[in-house]
């Protein structure tokens, strides 16, 4: 599985005295929330007309798939990856794809993880691309 295009810039681990709801310095619109911010103090101060950043959203649901800084929770991950992947993030998309082929979290569905994959490559994401190409391939055999 290819990771995250945000991974050459890799996010700080999650605050696990949060349960795995905060990210430091993420961008809600263009509030930012900084690391060294209380996490129960930072709620009540975002904007409530800011739209979450669909790469943190990413970064949540990656976590919550991984297992990485939180309890590994595939609902949560679902419901991260999808909430990134409603604004158009290839990553979350791609995600929502491979959850959807392969039952994590959900029935197997290959029509929705290829509607899935569909749009994470219009939305340039390469492993998505890549993976349409195999699948489509497969089928001609």
């Amino acid at each position: 599985m290819e990771e995250s295009p945000n991974d050459a810039n890799p996010s700080p681990p999650i605050d696990p005295r949060f349960s795995g709801v905060y990210i430091p310095n993420v961008t809600f619109g263009t509030y930012e929330v900084s690391s060294t911010a209380n996490p129960s103090s930072v709620v009540g101060q975002i904007p409530s007309d800011s739209k979450p950043d669909a790469g943190a959203q990413s970064a949540l649901g990656k976590a919550y798939y991984s297992g990485s800084g939180v309890d590994r929770d595939l609902s949560r991950a679902l419901l991260w990856f999808g909430a990134s992947a409603a604004q158009n993030n290839g990553y979350g998309q791609y995600m929502l794809g491979y959850m959807y082929e392969n039952g994590e979290g959900v029935r197997p569905d290959i029509k929705t993880a290829t509607e899935w994959y569909k749009k994470s490559a219009q939305n340039g994401y390469a492993a998505a691309k890549e993976w349409l190409v195999n699948h489509t391939q497969k089928s001609k055999k």
